[in-house]
């Protein structure tokens, strides 16, 4: 039986979560500039999203515009990143390197180039225009360097920042990272590890229509806890 303390938390995270049903997700301290170019650029927003791994997202998040300007290339497309292979890799990796990884940045780069070629016609857009929660999951885990906890948090942003229709969202998860697990451990007083099932059961307690959602509040509310 659920204790006073966690149902309180739970109300909690209802109320924040129906406040924030609004274009917030992609808030990752970009400029308006870069967050609409990234919003209406569906391949910009593929290469941010892989880029967002073992640095900082305020980091991940700006290094396809920095791309850009060290290519002094107006429009980055797949074409273009697989014409150039020589020159991104060069680009990536020039001091201050634009990631952590660069070597391996640019490999996910040009391989998720090579896949909207090849099925995709060249175009992101087509990749991520399905309807389907299951699908497109399916479809975005395929691409090297996206996780599941990446591919829903893509499927969040082109449903809350993009505007895009998504069916079947209620079969989202958490969006598993150390803030869910470390929150979910010390307010909920569930036992370590916390697994995605577990979690994301609690989430749709709070949130059925769209559980992945609740994972942004939990970020949230988690990085206050442990500054």
């Amino acid at each position: 039986m659920i204790v006073n303390s966690k149902i309180e938390v739970l109300d909690e995270l209802k109320q924040r979560v129906l406040l924030t049903i609004q274009p917030l997700t992609l808030d990752f301290k970009l400029s308006t500039v870069e967050r609409n170019e990234i919003l209406n650029d569906d391949f910009l927003l593929l290469l941010s999203i892989i880029a967002d791994q073992s640095v900082h997202s305020s980091i991940a998040w700006h290094v396809v515009s920095k791309l850009k300007t060290r290519l002094n290339c107006d429009k980055l497309t797949p074409n273009y990143l697989l014409n150039h292979q020589t020159e991104v890799k060069c680009a990536m990796k020039q001091k201050p390197a634009l990631h952590r990884f660069p070597d391996k940045m640019t490999k996910y780069f040009i391989s998720l180039s090579q896949i909207l070629v090849d099925q995709y016609g060249g175009h992101a857009s087509e990749l991520l225009n399905s309807r389907s929660f299951p699908e497109l999951i399916q479809r975005l885990v395929q691409i090297k360097g996206i996780s599941r906890k990446k591919a829903g948090l893509t499927c969040l942003i082109l449903e809350i920042d993009e505007g895009q229709s998504i069916e079947a969202l209620n079969k989202s998860y958490a969006l598993m990272d150390s803030h869910v697990c470390h929150f979910l451990e010390t307010k909920m007083g569930m036992n370590a590890p916390v697994s995605e099932r577990d979690a994301t059961e609690v989430f749709r307690t709070i949130y059925p229509r769209n559980p992945a959602l609740v994972s942004t509040i939990v970020w949230e509310s988690d990085k206050l806890l442990v500054n």
